[in-house]
């Protein structure tokens, strides 16, 4: 397989990103998906850049070949070998090499990380089960459940909590905390915010409630169609997109859902 065939980018390198990473000599802007070192530009391959750009989100946390396949490639049929070309450009376009390996350390037989203190700016779009950020007082929250993969397609299973941190990148940008809850997960009804979840109140304001944020994805003959509901304290709403990538359809739910929660 070509390794710059066209195929659907993970979340961690979305073109939406607007994170930038320094490390060494090095700078990667994701969202202008430029790689410079003192300033000269870098000339990296897509497939190349999107596998840079994924290894510095996990930030120095070593990567295996199995998530490389499944975040970087999709779950595309390629073999060992493909990974290893992928790493040994990125690490020629970096002045790097596998016997003295400084930028991408090879961990024997589990996979890759960056090996240099890695800068970054921006905001993170990773968030854990608890986490929130911006969470300014009296500001717009919004609890983003898991995303109900396409039945029968176990290649996708990684939409269900796969597409929060994309969505949650374009929220936080614009002054919306981000809660995940597991939709298994009691309410809580005590402290809700303590525990990552907020408790959605039909006498709150606009101002002071949480938005609840479920959504579907389906596939139907190779193209993709992202089903969301936003849950207001007294209003719902519904939206719909269609394309070829799940994290595209996520970032441009995200972007409708914004607003509504800031009216």
């Amino acid at each position: 397989m070509n390794d710059d065939s066209d195929v659907n980018l993970s979340p961690a390198f979305s073109s939406q990103s607007r994170a930038v990473f320094h490390f060494g000599e090095f700078t990667v802007r994701c969202d202008t998906r430029e790689a410079t070192r003192h300033g000269e530009l870098i000339r990296l391959e897509r497939r190349a850049f999107d596998l840079l750009a994924y290894l510095l989100h996990q930030e120095g946390r070593v990567v295996t070949k199995g998530e490389l396949l499944e975040k970087v490639w999709f779950n595309h049929f390629v073999c060992d070998s493909v990974i290893a070309q992928c790493i040994m450009k990125v690490r020629k376009a970096l002045g790097d090499n596998g016997q003295a390996a400084r930028v991408i350390k090879t961990v024997h037989r589990v996979g890759y990380r960056v090996g240099l203190p890695v800068k970054r700016e921006g905001a993170h779009p990773e968030l854990g089960a608890d986490a929130t950020a911006d969470n300014a007082e009296g500001g717009p929250q919004v609890i983003w459940l898991p995303t109900e993969p396409p039945a029968d397609q176990e290649s996708l299973s990684w939409v269900k909590t796969g597409l929060l941190p994309v969505a949650a990148h374009v929220l936080r940008s614009r002054g919306i905390a981000v809660f995940q809850l597991d939709a298994a997960t009691p309410d809580a009804t005590e402290n809700p915010l303590a525990s990552g979840t907020v408790r959605l109140d039909a006498g709150s304001t606009r101002g002071e409630a949480a938005g609840i944020v479920t959504s579907r994805l389906r596939l139907d003959n190779d193209v993709y169609r992202f089903d969301w509901q936003l849950q207001l304290a007294s209003e719902e709403f519904i939206g719909t997109a269609e394309g070829g990538s799940p994290v595209e359809l996520a970032l441009q739910a995200a972007g409708e859902i914004a607003p509504l929660l800031r009216c």
